[in-house]
């Protein structure tokens, strides 16, 4: 239809863009990809669509071309969004060896993590995520372990490799915040809760204050509780002045224990 009204429809970039975010969410990541791809060839001014291609481009298992796309964008200075920023901040201090390319089996993973014991090893999460780098359970599961290990960066990193991948919990987003706190990282802190927010609403805010109201963490509870309640009132001044964009989570949301001590 839209084509028959409009005959150059499809050399319109935002054409190519909408078909990348179509072919997402079905999870068919090569084909968007290409889309992004091609939308980018048609306007190559669009900061945000370089991060989609990014997030693509990981999805298909280039974890490295997906971090080569968003530094360039970084040092250019013209990358804004909160995931995408903390999407680099995970690529760039990853490991190496993690980073090759990869054909994502995530079937394979799933499987694998059934016959885990209630505290793996590191080995045992290595051999899952070798299988599947987006694994959110093993990520969740490092988490949890890097904690016990008084490993808080190690726990940060993987409860945001958690959040970024593919079951997308915001129970994750929690946990990377609470870490982020107790290591008084606040530019890191600040990322999570613009994400947090921005993907899951009022539920992630909700486990937050449940987070701020059952943890030990650097600062008070006033002083956190302000700092969330701040970020929710400008991120929903900023939709009442620009108006609202559908944006569909790209995932279920999977229930996952939140990490307490």
């Amino acid at each position: 239809m839209a084509r028959r009204l409009e005959p150059d429809y499809l050399v319109r970039s935002y054409f190519w863009k909408e078909l990348g975010g179509c072919l997402f969410l079905s999870r068919r990541y090569a084909c968007a990809q290409r889309a992004y791809s091609e939308s980018l060839k048609l306007d190559t001014d669009q900061p945000f669509v370089v991060g989609l291609h990014a997030d693509a481009l990981l999805f298909c298992g280039r974890y490295r071309d997906a971090y080569e796309e968003l530094e360039n964008e970084f040092q250019h200075g013209t990358m804004a969004d909160p995931k995408f920023l903390l999407m680099r901040y995970c690529l760039s201090v990853t490991p190496e060896e993690y980073l090759a390319q990869q054909r994502r089996d995530p079937k394979k993973a799933l499987e694998m993590l059934e016959t885990l014991a209630a505290m793996p090893s590191d080995k045992d999460l290595d051999d899952i995520l070798a299988r599947d780098l987006l694994c959110s359970v093993a990520w969740f599961k490092y988490g949890e372990l890097h904690l016990s290990q008084q490993r808080d960066r190690d726990a940060m990193l993987s409860f945001l490799w958690s959040a970024i991948g593919e079951e997308h919990p915001y129970v994750a987003w929690a946990n990377a915040f609470l870490v982020a706190m107790r290591l008084k990282d606040s530019v890191t802190a600040l990322l999570i809760l613009q994400t947090g927010y921005g993907e899951a609403g009022q539920s992630f805010v909700n486990e937050l204050l449940e987070l701020c109201n059952r943890n030990a963490i650097p600062t008070t509870k006033e002083e956190t509780k302000k700092m969330i309640l701040d970020i929710v009132g400008e991120f929903d001044e900023r939709v009442r002045e620009k108006g609202t964009t559908l944006r569909v989570s790209r995932h279920d949301i999977m229930g996952m224990r939140i990490v307490r001590d």
